[in-house]
């Protein structure tokens, strides 16, 4: 399976690419890969996933102690850009850029490609009566999903030995559905504590008591960061999935499940919106100024 390919495996398969003279585009994973498959100059460009941004960073630095310099890297922000973190430099040299926003998918739900995927999956009554009842629907996942970003911060930040993913991809996920109130699409933010906490037990890890961490998650919650910055991409796709079938009463076979609301979006998404963005032209740039053939497609 593709988790259990080695770094330096993924870093012999492009080296033994002798033939090819374009670019190697490293992305983090198989959902990155169908977004910038669809936006990339093809005949230039060949894209690797390598199954994390940590993992990216290696690939890239034994690419590089090869002699491998037609390569570039995208990579989730994730918290990146959040006020303090002593890893962000904005003189960073390294070509692996960063998303615009949390992540890929939040970045392609800020772009205005929300209103195409709704337009696909339900009807518009039901979207303005659903509208005129709370709020839009971008404002609203954002909001549901905030505070599950500001815990998977609070985690990072205290070290609170929380799991948001299983242990392996087939395994079972975290039910986001137990902690979103359907009256009003806001978080029980009790329950999603005691779900994460019973989520995160035997993991290897040491899971700090529930009201180390309730005070963990007031305090990042008290700092209010960007929603844009903090919430990430699979939880919004799961709440969008629950909002599609609970809230619009979709029937749209299309919504097998919060996997397809990631693969709607990126169907849904263009070079127009995308060259808009600071990674497009990040990444462009480079090219140009590395006498590399462009990476992505021009508008």
């Amino acid at each position: 399976m593709e988790e259990d390919i080695s770094i330096a495996r993924i870093a012999n398969a492009i080296c033994q690419d002798t033939t090819f003279e374009g670019v190697h585009l490293l992305v983090e994973g198989r959902q990155d890969y169908k977004l910038y498959k669809k936006l990339a100059q093809n005949q230039n460009v060949r894209i690797k996933t390598t199954r994390g941004k940590y993992r990216l960073r290696e690939v890239y630095s034994l690419l590089i102690e090869r002699g491998i310099t037609r390569v570039v890297g995208i990579r989730d922000a994730d918290f990146l850009r959040i006020e303090g973190n002593p890893k962000y430099s904005a003189e960073y040299a390294v070509p692996i850029f960063p998303t615009d926003c949390h992540d890929a998918e939040i970045m392609l739900a800020c772009s205005g490609v929300l209103d195409d995927y709704l337009t696909l999956v339900t009807e518009p009554e039901q979207i303005n009566q659903f509208v005129a009842k709370h709020k839009p629907i971008l404002d609203l996942v954002l909001e549901a999903v905030y505070p599950l970003g500001c815990l998977r911060l609070a985690n990072k930040r205290f070290g609170l030995g929380l799991s948001f993913k299983p242990e392996r991809p087939e395994g079972n996920q975290l039910k986001i559905r137990k902690f979103i109130l359907e009256s009003n699409w806001s978080t029980d933010i009790p329950v999603m504590i005691n779900t994460v906490w019973e989520y995160s037990q035997n993991r290897g890890l040491t899971v700090a008591s529930k009201d180390i961490i309730g005070e963990a998650l007031t305090t990042i919650l008290s700092e209010e960061y960007p929603a844009h910055e903090v919430s990430n991409g699979h939880d919004f796709s799961s709440v969008l999935h629950i909002v599609s079938t609970r809230g619009l009463k979709s029937s749209n076979r299309l919504l097998q499940d919060p996997n397809c609301v990631q693969d709607l979006l990126i169907a849904n998404y263009d070079l127009r919106r995308f060259a808009l963005t600071t990674l497009y032209r990040s990444v462009q740039d480079w090219s140009i100024g590395n006498d590399k053939p462009l990476v992505f497609q021009l508008p």
